[in-house]
């Protein structure tokens, strides 16, 4: 049996346009030619754990001075 896993992003929106942040696996279903698939895995990223996750992979790289010009006014 071969099994492919896949990464689904998805952000999901309420009628006015905000994020709705607190929903767990079983509040979706995922399909594929019509068969629905297994979610074998599932977190919640939200930005602050998304900005802390590239500061703590980009290092000391993240903390250089930029090395483009500056702009003019």
């Amino acid at each position: 049996m071969r099994v492919n896993l896949v990464l689904v992003r998805v952000v999901v929106r309420d009628r006015q346009g905000k994020i709705i942040s607190n929903l767990k696996k079983e509040d979706f279903q995922l399909f594929d030619n019509k068969k629905l698939q297994a979610i074998s895995s599932f977190s919640v990223e939200t930005p602050e754990a998304r900005t802390a996750s590239t500061i703590a992979s980009a290092g000391p790289a993240l903390h250089r001075a930029p090395t483009w010009p500056a702009a003019k006014p």
